[in-house]
């Protein structure tokens, strides 16, 4: 009767661990796809699209201050500007809509709306607080690009 139980018990215990494995897998793939499409996003609004490139790691957070219906992801690139020099830059999300990088914050932050100002802000402090659930090295991340045809180079 012992051995019955232990084997139910052991049973029990590795099909949770699989279903959790699976669960966080799943999980890990939806949040890895929001970052690279947040990403294809930024690309498609360079100047120089070829030239983009994520440089860092890609931090991705849900929720934050007890808000959990809200998604940030920050996403530092680097892309050629107008003058054809490369810039650096860390684009935030909100919810999988751009909000703006560290340029259209100073020189056009008296344009925005109260709204978008404080969400910008936000986004801002969950990445310098680093307070995120998951962060995904440059190279997960042009991987994931590459793979999906959004960059050729990596």
């Amino acid at each position: 009767m012992k051995k019955v139980v232990s084997i139910i018990i052991i049973t029990i215990l590795i099909a949770s661990i699989s279903c959790c494995t699976a669960c966080t897998s799943d999980k890990t793939e939806y949040e890895i796809s929001e970052v690279v499409s947040c990403a294809k996003n930024l690309k498609n609004m360079m100047k120089d699209p070829e030239s983009f490139e994520i440089y860092g790691t890609c931090e991705y957070q849900e929720g934050y201050l007890k808000d959990t219906e809200t998604v940030y992801i920050c996403l530092p690139y680097r892309a050629k500007n107008s003058f054809g020099a490369y810039i650096t830059e860390v684009a935030y999300y909100v919810n999988g809509s751009y909000i703006g990088d560290n340029s259209d914050y100073n020189s056009s932050y008296n344009q925005w709306s109260d709204s978008r100002k404080s969400t910008y802000l936000k986004a801002r402090i969950v990445y310098l607080e680093s307070k995120f659930t998951k962060s995904y090295s440059k190279d997960e991340v042009n991987k994931e690009l590459k793979r999906n045809k959004i960059i050729s180079k990596m």
